[in-house]
């Protein structure tokens, strides 16, 4: 039931050792001052809801529903948060 929640736990904790495996002390003072770092807090709150609402909807509604819920509105989320991230982690190493 949590499936997406842990994931999304285990992706952000590898992008955090990315960032902070070289120079911690300058990474570090880099997210917590940058707007990006915010802007990934933010893609990652916004899949963990899109995550929750597609759960509370699989024990109501048909797999259907649930299946094209996750394809339009999870996986775009879920690929724009993975591009936008590789595209800064080659901008700051």
């Amino acid at each position: 039931m949590y499936v997406f929640f842990q994931a999304g736990i285990i992706t952000l904790a590898r992008v955090l050792h990315t960032i902070f495996r070289k120079r911690p002390t300058e990474k570090l003072h880099f997210f917590l001052t940058s707007d990006r770092a915010h802007a990934i807090i933010v893609f990652f709150i916004i899949i963990q809801h899109k995550a929750y609402y597609t759960l509370c909807a699989a024990h109501l509604l048909d797999r259907t529903y649930v299946l094209s819920y996750f394809l339009y509105n999870i996986l775009p989320t879920l690929l724009f948060f993975f591009v936008t991230i590789r595209k800064w982690e080659s901008k700051l190493f």
